[in-house]
């Protein structure tokens, strides 16, 4: 699941990037400065979304899907925002990294509390950052969709949704 999500997550972003001449991810916050590391450096982001969803994927298609048939439906057009919005503080955490390795660096007491402040600012930011996103998060949903009906299809031949 892992690297199907890897290898859709990355002809998306790299296609849209072709087809419009500018990263598809945008992030625009009012009163609030954002440095763009998600458009010089986008892999780790999309590495995270991907690994968000294979986990979450994961789990639904192990645990939930097999003993349940009723609103599966709704399971499947929820995991991919639900995997979205966990792979926030993540993407945050990454955010905050980038930053150090651009020169920030906080006092040492500080370090692991600006860390954190990363994954909060992820966690909170995600919703933004997916509808400003929009041009790469639907194809992305869809694309999402897409692969967990295939993958619990192929799981359990006969499987209905």
């Amino acid at each position: 699941m892992f690297i199907a999500s890897t290898v859709a997550a990355m002809v998306l972003y790299f296609g849209l990037q072709l087809a419009l001449g500018s990263s598809p991810i945008l992030v625009a916050v009012p009163f609030l400065h954002i440095t763009q590391y998600h458009t010089r450096f986008p892999l780790p982001y999309l590495l995270a979304v991907s690994l968000a969803f294979s986990l979450t994927s994961a789990a639904w298609l192990v645990a939930v899907a097999p003993k349940t048939t009723r609103f599966r439906l709704v399971h499947v057009a929820a995991l991919p925002l639900l995997s979205a919005f966990l792979a926030g503080p993540l993407c945050g955490m990454i955010w905050v990294y980038q930053d150090m390795l651009a020169g920030f660096f906080p006092p040492p007491s500080d370090a692991l509390r600006y860390m954190l402040s990363g994954a909060r600012s992820g966690f909170r930011l995600a919703p933004i950052v997916i509808l400003y996103s929009w041009r790469l998060s639907l194809p992305a949903y869809l694309a999402g969709i897409s692969l967990l009906i295939f993958m619990m299809k192929r799981s359990a031949p006969g499987t209905t949704i």
